[in-house]
């Protein structure tokens, strides 16, 4: 298989370029098992989903001409892998944790898998016999390579050697988990009566209804009562008129609290009783045609009663004349998906069909997945790879899907997602749609998902990513109109954004030191903050004086003005703050207030050791008695006046510098009111330089 990989690889190019179509070759069970062992192998747990990695033997599945389409590989304890019978198709068509492979046409998830393999593999059989136009062949050969190279890949995965390079690549991505909770099935729970609680003989309730139902139970709507109308069944092909229950058999609210999610064996009857309500309701109002072999209706009447009488706000029908929705269908589901909203499809069956609700997508390699609960009691619940069939691909496997139900109001949904220019997704970061009116937002969620609701059909938005870290993108958005009975919807999903950095670097303060101030003479602290790729920084000092005042001259530039009084000695903490709405960046410094100020000696006078010091100062206020002391790097080193100074009236001292001042350190000079401890006042650090002192500037003005 390395071999044929490869030479796959080489001849892609000339192939998609001469139009001529890849031959593909049929998929036999031994292979589907090497495919699922190697699929397993490069993640076992693909979407989140807790695979088991005991593999049974293949179970092939054929068409009516006996050809095979798909193979079973079950696992155990439990779950299974589905893989295709053509290596033109993609390998893992559905997989599941859970639950057991039910091969009967009651089960949806058989249907689906009948109906839609058979038609696949009729596709590319078929179009490799027929004479297709260059485009068209290019078309297939896109597909059909991309399923060949993964092909390769898994088969590559089933021998140990590959294991390691393979796991490097294998990505899960879950765009959307599992929204709908509910496991809930047609009939009974534990051998009891529940979902068939109130239906005709206890008959199946029918696929449509518990679909409903499951999604009634996920939105918790309607809240208000039904009321009693009746509309016409059928029981055995007889027609018979049949009233809505309510919540309380009178056509009251439903206790959606009294509705378990998963029903076990400990299921109360109250809960029975109000489950089995839900569904009774949901079959009457689509008019169920109840039998003892099972029970049917109209996907498009459940779309009709979701909004006439269950009081939702809209629910679109999509349709293809019949045929296959095809790729217009992710366009209705992910939109939906990445809203919080559940969506209905019916699948396609020889004498009926069935419908399911899908709830979830993300992607496996590069494989699209979505989530199907199939409304079995949870037994056939999977992730399955849709159909997404272009106009060269003619089969039909689900022909609705019910899509836009709103609990309240209506319109459209723009949807998308944001990443970084590594692919790493944002989130928390609001996304705006805009056409003139009021704007429409959401924010992105863990998989950098947004969802805008309610958006204005057929109109133009301006979808725009505003966040400081990043640089501003917008993009023009032409919202469509979602109609009943066509293939495309009025959603525009993919409006994707790669965000690049605009905002890398935070601010830098300057200015915010420590300052000494005198009683009644007005301070002013000078500060600014820079910014190398942001905006102008916002300055603000939330730890300041009481009485002082900070301005922000909005430049970049700021100011303290503070006029400190007598009541203010001591020290004052400040903190200046400068941010670019990203980053900021904070400053902590003090400022002393004192009755007096040093004015010598002067931070440029030069000083050796054993040299005499004049200290003076100045202030309002003459010392009766002073304390000068030194000190080192904060702490008090000693007294330089062996006792109390008693000043003289030009407030001036000589002092003599103690010899035994060390290189490296920082000293300074303080005269200190006897009297009151924390009226004091300090001169300017002085450092040792080379045998001498140097005073520095670096405390006061």
């Amino acid at each position: 298989m390395k071999r044929r990989t490869s030479i796959i690889h080489l001849t892609a190019a000339a192939l998609l370029l001469t139009g001529r179509l890849v031959v593909g070759a049929p998929a036999s069970a031994t292979m589907a098992e090497r495919a699922a062992r190697g699929w397993l192998r490069s993640d076992s747990r693909p979407l989140h989903a807790v695979m088991a990695s005991k593999l049974g033997a293949a179970r092939t599945f054929h068409n009516e001409s006996g050809d095979a389409i798909y193979h079973v590989i079950s696992l155990s304890p439990s779950g299974f892998v589905v893989v295709s019978a053509d290596d033109l198709l993609e390998p893992i068509v559905a997989f599941s944790a859970t639950g057991t492979f039910d091969a009967s046409e009651e089960s949806p998830l058989f249907s689906l898998l009948q109906r839609d393999l058979a038609g696949r593999i009729l596709a590319v059989q078929g179009k490799q016999k027929e004479r297709l136009s260059a485009g068209a062949a290019r078309q297939m050969n896109r597909l059909a390579l991309g399923n060949v190279s993964r092909w390769g890949r898994i088969l590559e995965m089933a021998d140990d050697g590959g294991m390691q390079r393979m796991q490097l690549t294998s990505v899960s991505d879950v765009r959307v988990a599992p929204l709908v909770q509910s496991t809930w099935g047609q009939s009974t729970v534990a051998g009891l009566t529940c979902y068939n609680y109130y239906t005709p003989n206890n008959y199946l309730a029918g696929c449509v209804a518990t679909m409903m139902s499951q999604l009634m139970r996920y939105h918790e709507w309607p809240v208000s009562g039904v009321g009693t109308s009746s509309y016409t069944i059928w029981v055995d092909g007889v027609p018979s008129s049949e009233a809505l229950r309510g919540g309380d058999g009178s056509g009251g609210a439903y206790n959606w609290a009294t509705m378990p999610l998963t029903p076990g064996g400990s299921i109360t009857l109250a809960e029975r009783q109000m489950i089995g309500s839900l569904v009774h309701d949901a079959a009457t109002s689509v008019g169920m045609d109840f039998t003892a072999s099972g029970s049917g209706a109209s996907t498009w009447d459940a779309a009709n009663q979701l909004v006439s009488r269950f009081g939702y706000s809209k629910a679109i029908k999509g349709y293809n004349s019949g045929g296959n929705i095809g790729a217009g269908l992710t366009g209705m589901i992910n939109p939906n998906l990445n809203a919080g909203m559940p969506v209905m499809i019916a699948i396609r069956r020889t004498g009926g069909g069935h419908a399911v609700v899908v709830d979830g997508y993300g992607y496996q390699g590069a494989t699209l997945y979505h989530h199907v609960n199939m409304g079995w009691s949870g037994l056939d619940n999977a992730w399955y790879n849709l159909p997404d069939i272009d106009a060269y691909y003619h089969y039909t496997s689900i022909d609705t899907c019910v899509y836009n139900i709103f609990t309240q109001g209506g319109g459209e949904i723009i949807s998308g997602r944001v990443t970084d220019t590594n692919g790493v997704p944002v989130s928390g970061l609001t996304i705006s749609a805009e056409n003139g009116g009021s704007p429409l937002t959401d924010v992105t969620d863990a998989s950098g998902l947004y969802a805008i609701v309610h958006a204005q059909a057929s109109s133009t938005y301006t979808v725009s990513v505003t966040d400081l870290a990043y640089a501003p993108t917008n993009r023009s958005v032409l919202v469509g109109l979602s109609s009943h009975y066509v293939a495309v919807s009025g959603n525009r999903d993919g409006i994707d954004f790669e965000l690049k950095p605009g905002n890398a670097n935070p601010p830098v303060l300057s200015g915010v030191v420590n300052k000494a101030a005198q009683v009644g003479t007005l301070l002013t602290v000078a500060v600014s903050a820079s910014d190398a790729d942001g905006p102008v920084p916002a300055l603000s000092a939330p730890v300041r004086p009481a009485t002082s005042l900070f301005t922000d001259n909005t430049d970049g530039t700021g100011s303290l003005s503070w006029t400190p009084q007598v009541s203010d000695i001591g020290d004052h903490p400040l903190r200046v703050v400068a941010t670019d709405g990203v980053y900021s960046d904070s400053r902590d410094a003090s400022i002393h207030v004192s009755s007096f100020a040093l004015t010598s000696p002067l931070h440029s006078t030069v000083m050796r050791a054993g040299d005499t010091v004049e200290v003076s100062w100045t202030g309002a206020w003459a010392l009766e008695a002073a304390d000068l002391s030194i000190w080192k790097n904060g702490a008090w080193v000693g007294d330089l006046t062996n006792g109390v100074l008693s000043p003289t009236e030009d407030m001036s001292v000589a002092i003599t510098l103690p010899g035994d001042l060390k290189p490296g350190d920082y000293y300074d000079i303080r005269v200190t009111d006897s009297s009151a401890p924390q009226d004091f006042a300090q001169s300017e650090l002085l450092s040792l330089r080379g045998g001498g002192l140097t005073w520095l500037l670096l405390l006061l003005d």
